[in-house]
């Protein structure tokens, strides 16, 4: 009994951030996830509708035909009373998973916009981002990995201006000036700050 008491909050705990790893933004999920299930059930309501209309029209030409026969009136109730019970449950099921399907879907959208804005917030601070892969199956494959391009392109561009201008310094070293020179304090700031930019985003 003691063990089952000590894991249950563990087991709730991974089930809220497995919901909330689901919704990352849940403005956006719930917003479409609604979206489509309003449409969903408007249309589920007009099949079953459609369907207990034909179920009923159905029983009342059967107990017409029947007309006296109270065994078979009540399993004529009974049977009508399944199926519409049967129609009423699978709707809703259909919607509880549509749920689902949604929110994973929405999902695949966010998480790539998600990881997109990381980069971009990155290279917006000054820093080149630690590149983040997308996973399977997920949405904006190709916008991704032009972004990753791009700042592949700026990583070589920095580290061939950092060894121009290391190169620059140490020519300007060899020169034997016994005070370090203007130009040479800038040149080691600007090295200094093209180094900063070269290491990457550390946050998760």
């Amino acid at each position: 009994m003691n063990n089952q008491h000590v894991n249950q909050p563990s087991n709730l705990s991974r089930s809220n951030r497995s919901v909330k790893s689901l919704l990352l933004d849940r403005h956006f999920q719930l917003k479409y996830t609604s979206m489509i299930v309003g449409v969903a059930a408007l249309l589920s309501l007009a099949l079953g509708g459609f369907l207990v209309s034909k179920v009923n029209e159905n029983s009342r030409i059967l107990g017409l035909e029947n007309l006296g026969d109270a065994a078979f009136e009540a399993h004529l109730f009974s049977a009508d009373n399944e199926l519409v019970m049967s129609i009423a449950i699978s709707l809703a099921l259909f919607l509880v998973l549509l749920i689902g399907l949604s929110i994973v879907m929405t999902h695949r959208v966010v998480g790539p916009i998600y990881v997109i804005k990381r980069h971009l917030d990155a290279l917006a601070a000054g820093r080149l981002p630690q590149i983040r892969g997308l996973r399977k199956g997920d949405e904006f494959v190709d916008c991704h990995q032009s972004l990753v391009n791009a700042i592949d392109q700026l990583h070589n561009e920095l580290e061939r201006d950092i060894d121009v201008l290391s190169a620059a310094l140490d020519v300007l070293e060899t020169q034997g000036e016994e005070h370090e020179s203007g130009l040479q304090k800038e040149l080691k700031s600007l090295v200094t700050q093209k180094r900063g930019k070269l290491s990457t985003d550390s946050k998760p």
